[in-house]
């Protein structure tokens, strides 16, 4: 038996905390308790209850994990971040394991009125040390991405990470979403796909260099909130340092494109693109 509980704060919590509260967005706290839950292991088996990350994406709640600062698209537009609910997991063998559960939807703490529970399917394994891959689908009711709270939203989501030497490892990430009933698209269903490919090389036991490219194709507009079709273009180059073992010293140039105009440039006019440079330090106790 053990149980969890991650308290962040900051910016980022503020986005994560809003995207329960969305469409609304009524809270404007800087905190928000990331994991809360209780979990209970025995032997192949593990089963938790409360709130915990998702199963789908590559990337992770905690930045300080990822190998790039900023997240992908894909992270923040197409993909939930949290559930709550109940779930369980079966390691079969070490090559797979079986996990299954029921939640209050994407997200959302508590389920937004009128909307069913979302399951959860998710299988997962290293078949050895080389190839490691997740495979997760999400379907429930929700309000996300406009229409009728009761559209049903579905996501299946597939990782792959290939570790081609020590040194060098890649990894690629697919979406595949379908809200019914979007608004954007009359009565019909909205859809979208997404990519994103990841190649990581340790040029010393110091130095790291990561890149990240993304591409989605938004039929309906329904992850960019265009009227109509829009494809999102990302790439991200980014470069550590690990002078000690506890210190993790980053920085990253980021370009987005889009077909439509959805950024805003420093003079506030619309823009179909943007580049951004992060910088980020990590002490890890």
């Amino acid at each position: 038996f053990g149980a969890q509980v991650t308290a962040i704060a900051g910016s980022d919590a503020k986005v994560l905390r809003q995207g329960e509260t969305w469409p609304f967005n009524t809270t404007t706290s800087q905190f928000d308790l990331n994991n809360a839950f209780v979990q209970y292991a025995s032997g192949p088996l593990t089963v938790m209850a409360g709130k915990f990350s998702t199963l789908a994406g590559a990337e992770v709640l905690n930045p300080a994990n990822n190998a790039e600062i900023s997240r992908s698209l894909l992270f923040w537009n197409m993909e939930p971040g949290t559930h709550t609910g109940l779930r369980a997991s079966y390691a079969v063998a070490p090559a797979l394991t079986l996990t299954a559960g029921i939640n209050n939807g994407w997200n959302f703490t508590s389920a937004p009125a009128g909307t069913a529970k979302t399951i959860e399917l998710g299988a997962s394994g290293s078949p050895d040390k080389m190839f490691s891959y997740s495979a997760a689908y999400y379907r429930g009711q929700s309000p996300l991405y406009g229409g009728s709270p009761t559209g049903v939203l579905q996501l299946l989501d597939l990782v792959g990470t290939l570790n081609a030497t020590d040194s060098l490892s890649f990894g690629a990430n697919v979406d595949l979403l379908q809200k019914a009933d979007y608004a954007g698209a009359g009565t019909g269903d909205g859809k979208a796909n997404g990519l994103a490919l990841y190649a990581n090389y340790a040029v010393t036991d110091q130095w790291t260099v990561s890149a990240r490219g993304e591409y989605i194709d938004d039929k309906q507009g329904i992850v960019s909130g265009t009227a109509g079709a829009n494809k999102l273009k990302e790439g991200t180059l980014a470069l550590t340092y690990a002078p000690a073992k506890a210190i993790k010293l980053m920085a990253e140039v980021r370009q987005d494109r889009s077909d439509q105009k959805i950024f805003t440039d420093t003079s506030g006019n619309a823009t179909d693109k943007q580049t951004s440079l992060q910088l980020q330090a990590v002490y890890t106790f």
